[in-house]
């Protein structure tokens, strides 16, 4: 799989030796995304909810959940993970897409329309009928993709996440 000049050469599942280059593209493109849009605090408090080396590691081997990271090679040997995606079944017909995101030097490259597709495909194979993902209410640029994509805007939500901060997001939905 290509997606974009040079953005990435393969997607695939989580592996061990993927879990701490996974951590260190969270950190990246979380703070790319939200720094601007969230209170000052909140990005660390969330990657340290979503992304530890625990969390991450809670996918290796799971059959109701999926992570999968897009590569590409970076030097004559090493890879680095440029973009990733997770998902859960939440019950035998559904699914919730829980991450997707993509280095900031690949924004544009096509490389998370190929993350979408196979988080789509896991759906699918998980015999999931319709997926939703939540997006933050000021992330326009992640509510224009997903509403390219076919995901319509079902609801609205206010979550408590801890240490005095809230996820206010939309609810997205489309079948699979």
């Amino acid at each position: 799989m290509t997606a974009g000049t040079g953005c990435a050469t393969a997607i695939e599942g989580l592996r061990p030796d993927l879990v701490v280059p996974t951590q260190k593209c969270a950190v990246r493109v979380w703070h790319a995304a939200y720094d601007a849009l969230l209170p000052a605090g909140q990005v660390e408090h969330m990657l340290a909810q979503r992304n530890s080396v625990a969390a991450l590691e809670s996918y290796l081997g799971a059959v109701d959940r999926w992570f999968d990271v897009a590569l590409r090679q970076s030097g004559s040997a090493a890879t680095e993970v440029v973009g990733y995606t997770s998902g859960r079944l939440t019950s035998p017909t559904s699914a919730r897409l829980e991450q997707i995101y993509v280095v900031p030097d690949c924004w544009g490259s096509g490389l998370a329309q190929a993350l979408l597709d196979r988080a789509m495909s896991r759906a699918e194979d998980a015999g999931a009928e319709r997926i939703d993902l939540t997006v933050n209410k000021a992330n326009l640029r992640a509510q224009r993709f997903y509403a390219r994509n076919g995901f319509a805007l079902v609801d609205e939500v206010i979550t408590d996440i801890g240490n005095g901060f809230v996820m206010d997001d939309y609810v997205w939905a489309r079948p699979v």
